[in-house]
C-alpha cells in the first residue's frame, strides 16, 4: 500500500465505501482535489487494484470498485488500518525537499523523494522547479544529474 500517495488512498477509500459509485466531481469534492487531479490519479489506482483482482469500473462517468466480496473487504481493511498521516501543504512539502537535499551528502532520485513524501514523481518534479527558483534568491542552485537532484 505504501506505493500510493495519501491522495490516492483517499480517493480509493471514497470508492471502497460507496457501492453505488461516484462521479469525478464528487471524488474531487470529497478529496479536496481538482477533477483533473482525480483523472490523473485513476490510472495509478487502477494498476494498484489490478494486482489485487479488483476492477475500477466506469459506468457512464460513475466510478466504482468491482471484485469478490472478500477482496473488497480486505482492501477496505487495509485502507482503514493505514496510519493516516496529515498531508503536507505544498509549502511544507517544498521545505521538506530543501531540508532533505541540504542534509543529504548524496544526490537524491526523484522516486526516492516521492516515496519518502508519499506523493507522485510528477509532484516532486513540479516542486523541484519551484524550489530551484526560490533557492536562487539565496544564491543557491540545484544541480541536476540524470534522475537526481542535489
Amino acid at each position: 500500500m505504501s506505493l500510493l500517495s495519501q491522495r490516492q488512498k483517499n480517493i480509493l477509500l471514497q470508492l471502497a465505501t460507496r457501492s453505488d459509485g461516484l462521479k469525478i466531481k464528487d471524488l474531487a469534492d470529497l478529496t479536496a482535489a481538482s477533477k483533473r487531479t482525480v483523472y490523473r490519479e485513476l490510472p495509478l489506482i487502477d494498476n494498484f487494484l489490478k494486482a489485487r483482482r479488483i476492477k475500477l469500473a466506469d459506468h457512464n462517468g460513475v466510478y466504482s470498485l468491482e471484485g469478490k466480496k472478500d477482496e473488497l473487504e480486505k482492501l477496505l481493511g487495509t485502507l482503514y488500518s493505514q496510519s493516516s498521516k496529515p498531508e503536507l501543504t505544498v509549502r511544507q512539502r517544498q521545505a521538506a525537499i530543501v531540508s532533505i537535499l541540504l542534509l543529504d551528502d548524496q544526490p537524491r532520485k526523484i522516486l526516492s523523494l516521492a516515496l519518502r513524501l508519499e506523493v507522485s514523481e510528477g509532484t516532486i518534479q513540479s516542486d523541484l522547479k519551484s524550489v530551484e527558483k526560490a533557492l536562487l534568491n539565496y544564491g543557491l542552485q540545484l544541480r541536476v544529474k540524470k534522475s537526481c537532484w542535489c
